[in-house]
């Protein structure tokens, strides 16, 4: 794992050596601890402080970008892909969680108090597995709908899609909605209702 990362990263000419140290040492780090993933346990198992989470933790790094280097050295050019996106809901109590509002539940089948998170993933057709390529925690923004937000994170990841040659666009019933089909299909994704 050590060295497909480190190559990943060494792809990614945005990140300098420091974060990249990090991130190598992050990603080592959540793959051998036990517990929970807070910055004291994870400073056990490092050689890193908890201030030294902290700060990286702060700064922005492309996930995105990263995924889709892992994806394009790892697997075999041949590969056919298509995209899915789908919601999940995190059930969360409090107040003062950024984010925090009522979401569609389906395991209760009501909406409840809680997070929300849409995730992209590129499926390998071959293989039958999913590769997840974007997370994004869902907001409320002022004067845009929940459906606008998903569009928009498929605008977002166009050029990475279409650059794994991605044509089609899967998600459950509730994505056939008008204000998400339009925009998906302007952005160069072939998609209909079935």
């Amino acid at each position: 794992m050590h060295d497909i990362v480190k190559t990943a990263l060494a792809a990614m000419s945005s990140i300098k050596k420091p974060q990249r140290r990090f991130i190598l040492g992050l990603l080592t780090v959540l793959t051998v601890f036990q517990g929970r993933a807070n910055f004291r346990n994870m400073s056990r198992y490092s050689d890193m402080s908890e201030k030294c989470f902290s700060r990286w933790y702060e700064q922005s790094f492309d996930f995105k970008g990263f995924n889709s280097h892992l994806l394009e050295q790892n697997l075999p050019s041949d590969t056919h892909f298509i995209a899915a996106i789908d919601a999940s809901f995190i059930t969360k109590s409090g107040r003062h969680t950024e984010g925090l509002g009522r979401y569609y539940n389906g395991c209760a089948g009501k909406a409840e108090q809680g997070l929300e998170v849409s995730l992209v993933s590129l499926v390998d057709l071959k293989s039958h597995t999913a590769f997840s390529l974007d997370a994004r925690q869902t907001l409320d923004i002022k004067g845009q709908s929940r459906v606008d937000t998903y569009a928009q994170q498929v605008g977002a990841l166009k050029d990475t899609l279409l650059r794994h040659s991605v044509r089609y666009l899967v998600g459950d019933a509730f994505y056939t909605k008008k204000k998400f089909i339009i925009p998906v299909n302007d952005a160069g994704f072939q998609g209909k209702r079935i």
